[in-house]
């Protein structure tokens, strides 16, 4: 399951590609932990400007996971966080 937050500022296409990397990245995370649930915060800042900045906090409630990031490209930047998460899970399981 995926739980995001912060929807309010984004546009459709931002949401569906969003939605899309999560989606990927939360089967890739169940291959190693089982009924998960990702939690995905996003935040924009300049939204009156040209471009915006997105701060994008994601976690993993059991075990606790968490990783942020922040960039002025989103699906850029929800690479970034998702990664960090799929490394602290290799990190956290290695056997």
């Amino acid at each position: 399951m995926i739980r995001f937050r912060g929807f309010d500022s984004l546009d459709a296409f931002e949401i569906a590609e969003a939605e899309k990397l999560a989606r990927a990245y939360h089967d890739k995370y169940e291959r190693d932990l089982k009924e998960l649930i990702l939690f995905v915060d996003i935040k924009t800042y300049n939204r009156d400007g040209k471009r915006k900045k997105f701060s994008i906090h994601a976690r993993i409630e059991e075990p606790i996971i968490s990783a942020s990031a922040a960039d002025w490209d989103l699906p850029r930047t929800l690479h970034k966080v998702f990664k960090n998460i799929e490394n602290e899970i290799q990190h956290k399981f290695k056997t």
